[in-house]
C-alpha cells in the first residue's frame, strides 16, 4: 500500500468515526431528559428570579400536562404547575415551572412563567436549557 493510499483510507476512517460521534452525541447527553419529578423532591424549591416567557401549549409539547393544576391549590396563586427532574450532562436538576396569573390562561398565551429550583445557579442554569427548547 502506498503512502497516498494510507493516508486516503485514514482520513476515510476519520471522517466515519467524527460521524458516528457526532451522531452519537446528538442522540445522547447532549439532549435533556425531563420527567415528572418524585413526590416530595421540590421541597425546599425556591424561586430566585428567573423567568420564561411561554405558552401553556409550549410547556405542555415539552414537559407534559401540568403536575398540578388551579384546582390543586388552596390559594389562588397559581393555575399551573409542573414538578420536573431532569437529567443532563450527567447531573440530576429538581425543578418547577408555575404561573402567577390570576386571571385564566388560554394555550397559546404568551406569559411570564417561574422557575422554582434549589440555589440561584440551579435556577439560572435550567433557564437557560429551556428557554432553548420554549
Amino acid at each position: 500500500m502506498t503512502y497516498n493510499e494510507k493516508k486516503s483510507l485514514y482520513e476515510s476512517i476519520m471522517n466515519d468515526v467524527a460521524k458516528i460521534v457526532k451522531r452519537k452525541l446528538n442522540e445522547s447527553s447532549l439532549k435533556p431528559i425531563f420527567k415528572k419529578a418524585p413526590k416530595g423532591s421540590v421541597s425546599g424549591i425556591s424561586h430566585y428570579g428567573y423567568i420564561l416567557f411561554t405558552s401553556k401549549r409550549n410547556l405542555i409539547k415539552i414537559f407534559g400536562v401540568p403536575t398540578y393544576t388551579s384546582k390543586d391549590f388552596l390559594d389562588d396563586s397559581s393555575q399551573y404547575e409542573w414538578d420536573i427532574e431532569m437529567d443532563y450532562l450527567g447531573s440530576t436538576y429538581i425543578f418547577t415551572i408555575y404561573d402567577t396569573e390570576d386571571s385564566r390562561i388560554n394555550n397559546n398565551d404568551i406569559i411570564e412563567w417561574h422557575i422554582g429550583a434549589h440555589s440561584d445557579q440551579e435556577s439560572r442554569f435550567i433557564r437557560n436549557v429551556v428557554k432553548d427548547l420554549v
